[in-house]
């Protein structure tokens, strides 16, 4: 029988360090001092959620820019060892769906965090 638990591993190698510093960071500019030292345990879940909610935020952000700095990093992506055939075709049809939306709003500059409901167009 397959495991299927989830595992706190980087999806691309060397890159642990980085996320966690990423992660004391956050939790620095959301006031959680000494992050990286604190037993995470002691700490409500919902804090810990949201430390790891900014920090998905700030991923996309970065590469939200580095898709518009440089479109053609989406055509080196490559597929995780293992995948299957239609999670390859899936992924595909997202970084195509990606670039024909960054295409549409002419990039980040025009891009807005405020609700739908407070857009002005």
């Amino acid at each position: 029988m397959p495991n299927n638990r989830r595992r706190n591993q980087a999806e691309v190698p060397g890159a642990r360090s980085a996320l966690d510093q990423l992660k004391t960071e956050v939790a620095a500019e959301l006031g959680i001092p000494n992050y990286d030292q604190v037993d995470k345990g002691m700490l409500p879940s919902r804090m810990n959620g949201y430390v790891g909610g900014v920090m998905v935020r700030k991923m996309i952000e970065y590469a939200e820019s580095a898709m518009m700095q440089s479109p053609q990093a989406l055509q080196s992506v490559e597929a995780e060892p293992g995948a299957r055939q239609n999670e390859i075709q899936d992924a595909q049809n997202s970084v195509i769906a990606a670039q024909s939306y960054l295409d549409q709003i002419g990039g980040l500059q025009s891009y807005s965090t405020a609700p739908p409901s407070q857009q002005l167009h």
